[in-house]
């Protein structure tokens, strides 16, 4: 009987398989080094974007208190009262915004949400609702276009 041997290149079925599984090796490495890439960048622009809205937040706290200040001087306490509650949450939110990085922001979410899954309910409800408002505008405006092609304007007989 004729014997196998394996060549003298390793092609052999135990070198194919050693060929492959560093392959893969190779390629699950150079899968999560992309994704170690695409979540620096993430990360990046959500850091960016929640210090830009701190800023913003901030800047309309101070507006917040200009607020107080005139109904103040009107004689209306109550108001001013709560204009400075207002400011004071804001200015707060704003802080933590300019201050947390992206992972913060995600923590501290995720944790307010399992302390209150109703307030989160109906966060979520608001911008469902918010969205669906919007998308409906949107449409109507789309449809105001649409009457003249539905009298055959742009139809060639």
């Amino acid at each position: 009987m004729a014997q196998i041997s394996e060549s003298p290149s390793g092609a052999g079925e135990g070198g194919i398989s050693e060929k492959a599984g560093e392959l893969g090796h190779k390629a699950q490495e150079q899968m999560q080094a992309a994704g170690g890439q695409l979540h620096g960048m993430i990360q990046t622009q959500v850091d960016q974007r929640s210090t830009q809205l701190g800023h913003r937040l901030t800047a309309n706290a101070d507006d917040l208190q200009s607020v107080a200040v005139t109904l103040r001087d009107q004689g209306k306490e109550g108001p001013a009262k709560m204009a400075e509650k207002a400011k004071d949450q804001v200015e707060k939110v704003g802080t933590w915004l300019e201050q947390a990085d992206g992972d913060q922001i995600v923590r501290d979410v995720e944790d307010f949400a399992r302390r209150n899954p109703w307030a989160m309910a109906a966060a979520a409800a608001a911008v469902g609702f918010a969205a669906s408002r919007t998308l409906k505008a949107s449409s109507a405006t789309r449809q105001q276009g649409a009457p003249a092609l539905q009298q055959g304007a742009g139809y060639v007989a």
